[in-house]
């Protein structure tokens, strides 16, 4: 397997001046504390595209500007990180705006923002956030959990993974007032 910088370099046509002149000429560059947003065209997340590579030769692919502009200005992106954002903001290409984190730091990053599939947003749920603190609150009245279930229409499985807090995490309980 060759690295992401051989992989690159292979794929640049022409010098690294002119190409990183391409690249860079598709951010909108403000001041350092701000985002620096990709302008040209967009992954449907909402994280900037840019093509590498050559369509004539077969060798065009598509790369996300974040990672792009990371792997230009701090080097090659090691082996099983990502490149997340401090400011939330997919489009964002400003390097300071960027730091690199594993996948449990990626997921952590997901959820505390609120993206992704999680709860109710997820396609199989069965439930929603309001059901789950309902569920949450039965359980500590003392209701068995089989029936809960029942009454929910899930399986005491499910049930017991909500008790346990195996899924469904996000969901803070008991039953918040106001």
């Amino acid at each position: 397997m060759s690295s992401p910088i051989l992989e690159l370099t292979n794929l640049i046509e022409g010098d690294l001046k002119k190409f990183q002149r391409r690249f860079w000429s598709k951010i909108r560059i403000r001041n350092s504390d701000q985002c620096w947003e990709w302008i040209a065209a967009h992954h449907s997340f909402g994280y900037g595209v840019f093509r590498i590579g050559s369509k004539a030769k077969g060798t065009a692919c598509n790369a996300k500007a974040h990672r792009m502009a990371w792997l230009l200005t701090n080097g090659p992106i090691p082996p099983g990180l990502h490149v997340l954002h401090r400011c939330d903001n997919p489009p964002c290409c400003n390097p300071a705006h960027l730091y690199l984190g594993n996948d449990w730091a990626n997921q952590r990053d997901r959820v505390t923002r609120g993206r992704g599939n999680t709860g109710s947003k997820h396609p199989a749920a069965k439930l929603d956030e309001r059901q789950v603190r309902e569920i949450k609150q039965r359980l500590i009245d003392g209701k068995m959990q089989k029936e809960v279930a029942r009454d929910f229409g899930i399986s005491v499985q499910a049930m017991n993974g909500i008790w346990k807090g195996r899924v469904w995490r996000h969901v803070l309980w008991p039953i918040p007032y106001g």
